[in-house]
């Protein structure tokens, strides 16, 4: 594992990236600008489409953006591919694994095919959760979270410093995303880096801790989650004690954009604001009979994508 350095693990500078779908040219990602630093875990997080897998694509060296320049440790893509996957250890699309081939036999195959070293297979096998009835078992008969599992494994074959992986929980079951959360904390510990495309908030929270939520192939927000919560404007119905259309022209007068409806009004709030509605309203003797969320956006942008 490599320590940490000054120079960041992962450099991202106005990416761009479209692809042609039924005749149609689909913009995948507009103008995507970010770093990780080494020793860095960073969530990527968006709703289904919003070129979260594409841009994993383009950094893994499995597709070519149509302008802007990535560079891993310093390495930039596609020209230094060579030395920037010495590094890089990745979950992204599907394995290329073997079927016919023992789970034991793929590790091999691939460490030899890359000219990999690092940890031992068997080790690798262990520290994946694999049990050993499955080592020497066609990877054919493999459940999803057995093929998930090999899949990190594979990833970690090299001992990389920069890890990407794209949902590595599917097909996990519950007791095995402690298993991973441990993997991910011990290769951030000993200096390595992340990035992690994941609908799993809890666990984004627990692992990483800087957030990028991309939307239509461009980056809305960047920080921690927790500040991208607090920032983020939810859609909220309130209900007034008084009148719905004196209430609503008294929160436009402070400035709220109201949507009045004929027994409730719609605005949209982030955490702070829907304190501060409630004393406006107070102060001119109304009150609330509920103030609540009705939609909820942040649960939006880390939805499961349906590849």
């Amino acid at each position: 594992m490599n320590g940490r350095s000054d120079r960041p693990a992962i450099a991202v500078s106005h990416l761009t990236k479209s692809h042609r779908r039924r005749g149609a040219v689909v913009h995948a990602l507009q103008d995507v600008s970010f770093s990780v630093a080494a020793g860095e875990a960073v969530a990527l997080v968006g709703p289904n489409g919003a070129g979260k897998s594409s841009l994993l694509r383009v950094l893994a060296g499995l597709s070519t953006p149509d302008h802007g320049s990535v560079e891993i440790a310093g390495h930039g893509l596609p020209q230094q591919a060579a030395q920037a996957v010495l590094g890089l250890g990745c979950l992204v699309d599907r394995p290329g694994l073997l079927g016919g081939l023992s789970g034991h036999a793929n590790l091999e195959v691939i460490a030899r095919r890359h000219g990999l070293g690092g940890r031992p297979v068997t080790t690798l096998l262990e520290r994946c959760g694999l049990d050993r009835s499955a080592w020497g078992r066609p990877v054919s008969g493999y459940s999803l979270g057995m093929r998930q599992r090999l899949g990190l494994a594979v990833a970690l074959l090299g001992s990389p410093s920069t890890l990407l992986l794209d949902e590595p929980t599917t097909g996990i079951d519950v007791a095995g995303t402690g298993w991973l959360r441990s993997v991910l904390e011990e290769h951030v510990a000993g200096g390595g880096s992340l990035l992690l495309a994941s609908h799993h908030l809890e666990e984004v929270e627990r692992v990483c801790g800087s957030t990028i939520v991309l939307a239509e192939g461009r980056v809305r927000s960047t920080g921690s989650l927790a500040a991208i919560r607090a920032a983020t404007r939810l859609a909220h119905e309130l209900h007034p004690t008084g009148a719905v259309e004196a209430a609503a022209a008294i929160l436009r007068a402070a400035g709220w954009l109201v949507r009045a409806h004929p027994t409730h009004l719609e605005l949209d709030l982030t955490p702070s604001e829907a304190g501060a509605v409630s004393l406006v309203l107070a102060a001119h003797g109304i009150g609330t009979t509920r103030l609540a969320s009705s939609e909820a956006l942040l649960s939006r942008l880390i939805a499961t994508d349906e590849r």
